[in-house]
């Protein structure tokens, strides 16, 4: 049979041809060629094609790709951190997924405050030193300050040249403790399926009202903290926590969302059923303001528990009801704090559209002023900043 039917005398295709204009056969094109194109994708396309053939999986592996993942100031980044020596891998992929899941303190900071404390007999026969030739040179001002902080590093060693002398006195000097510059002021990381930046201020980065006053705040440390301190609430009336970051650090074009990431003591009180108003906005701009709950049980129980007593039969009927029912359906999640796979709680404070063309502080507040009730028992971890879209 003749004709032009699947066994007629069509002309072969040509080695390299689809019958489709002559296209190359994509298996045939370099492996760089086929990586350049891979680093136009986000991580998570390049990763479900490195599962597809071999050729894919071998240019998913390059470096070429996963350094169009990484910030393009990445080693500035790895410059600051406090632990550079962690963060030194083979390959910019093993970096890239390191800075997905381990975040990295950022801004000279340090995570392990204590372990620079020191000797007191030692500190003291340092400081007698110090203290000697500040007196012999008669410094002031400025130039004292430089002395004890040069004194400081080279008592401290080499490893701790940017030592900061945390206090002072004016007959002498007597530091408490000696730190690396200042503790560290925020973590970096990125989301693992779009490459974008992630951010955590430290509580100590943060406003916090009353927060120097040892008879409302209280600074300590945690194992299961990225900082060097947490901030714990003994008791206030004012709550009021706020955060800033420039928006020239977060990634363009991309919706980010702001949370308090937070635990409750076993003690904790005055959340119960008191809600919170939360915001975020450009410092000046105004944001959009919503109350939210730090204590999710506390939150239903105020909208589906508190019967008024003697109002009849029939509501503590319902009462009754609604206890027995278990899980209270939430309209609005957000609403609400959530754990998270870390062991901390979180809640979203609110959300902000970086188009990338407006230049300014991105303000984050936590507040409750309005019920007057005290409240405690509240340890901060930081005010986290990631994309809510991935």
């Amino acid at each position: 049979m003749s004709g032009n039917g699947e066994n007629g005398n069509l002309p072969k295709k040509k080695k390299g041809e689809n019958g489709c204009g002559g296209v190359v056969d994509f298996f045939v094109l370099p492996e760089g060629c086929i990586a350049n194109a891979l680093s136009l994708m986000s991580p998570r396309d390049v990763c479900r094609l490195s599962l597809v053939a071999s050729i894919f999986r071998s240019a998913a592996e390059s470096d070429a790709v996963w350094e169009r993942f990484l910030p393009s100031d990445y080693e500035v980044i790895v410059a600051r951190s406090v632990d550079r020596s962690a963060l030194t891998f083979e390959s910019k992929k093993e970096l890239y997924l390191h800075l997905c899941d381990h975040p990295v303190i950022i801004e000279g900071g340090t995570k392990k405050l204590s372990t620079l404390r020191v000797a007191i007999k030692g500190f003291h026969a340092w400081a007698t030193r110090a203290a000697g030739a500040l007196r012999s040179k008669k410094l002031r001002g400025r130039e004292r300050k430089r002395a004890i902080e040069r004194l400081c590093s080279e008592w401290v060693g080499d490893g701790l040249k940017k030592s900061k002398l945390i206090y002072e006195r004016s007959n002498g000097i007597k530091p408490l403790e000696v730190a690396v510059a200042v503790t560290g002021r925020q973590s970096f990381s990125l989301q693992k399926w779009s490459g974008k930046r992630c951010y955590m201020l430290a509580p100590r980065h943060l406003s916090i009202v009353w927060g120097n006053t040892p008879r409302y705040w209280r600074w300590t440390s945690l194992p299961e903290s990225r900082f060097s301190e947490v901030a714990e609430l003994i008791v206030v009336c004012w709550l009021e926590i706020r955060g800033k970051i420039n928006t020239s650090m977060l990634y363009p074009n991309t919706t980010y969302a702001a949370y308090l990431v937070f635990k409750l003591t076993a003690g904790a009180h005055g959340f119960e059923y008191q809600p919170v108003e939360v915001s975020v906005g450009i410092n000046g701009g105004g944001g959009e303001t919503r109350t939210v709950y730090l204590d999710p049980d506390g939150g239903r129980r105020q909208i589906y528990e508190i019967i008024p007593r003697r109002i009849g039969l029939f509501n503590h009927q319902l009462a009754s009801l609604l206890r027995q029912l278990g899980t209270v359906p939430r309209e609005n999640r957000g609403q609400y704090s959530k754990l998270r796979g870390d062991g901390w709680m979180e809640i979203e404070l609110g959300q902000y559209v970086n188009n990338g063309g407006q230049d300014g502080e991105l303000e984050m507040s936590l507040m409750e002023v309005k019920g007057g009730n005290a409240k405690g028992g509240l340890i901060i971890q930081g005010l986290e900043i990631r994309p809510k879209d991935g």
